[in-house]
């Protein structure tokens, strides 16, 4: 089975122009996946059969990756301001708390 085309996909617009994409799998508590520089969720589908047993798998494609949008302004693209970015997607997908790996 390809997990990737079995994972629900959504896309969470955060404001400011900008669009998450998102891959979910799985059921239980949110397991939050985050890539590396120029990845994307696909870099965690191998995984996911393993984490979505116990965890309901979230992974992100940061911005400029993947699926999710490119904004034009550099400063969209610091620590700091994906990290709020990501905050407020978690909540448009009603995750209060999650477990975080990257």
């Amino acid at each position: 089975m390809n997990e990737q085309t079995s994972a629900e996909q959504r896309d969470v617009d955060v404001g400011y122009g900008l669009r998450l994409h998102a891959s979910l799998v799985g059921a239980g508590p949110p397991l939050v996946l985050l890539h590396g520089f120029t990845g994307s969720t696909k870099t965690w589908a191998e995984l996911w059969p393993a984490f979505a047993v116990a965890y309901r798998v979230v992974a992100f494609d940061l911005p400029g990756h993947g699926h999710s949008s490119a904004p034009k302004e550099p400063q969209r693209y610091s620590l700091d301001r994906f990290a709020d970015d990501l905050a407020g997607a978690l909540d448009q997908l009603g995750l209060a708390r999650v477990a975080l790996l990257g």
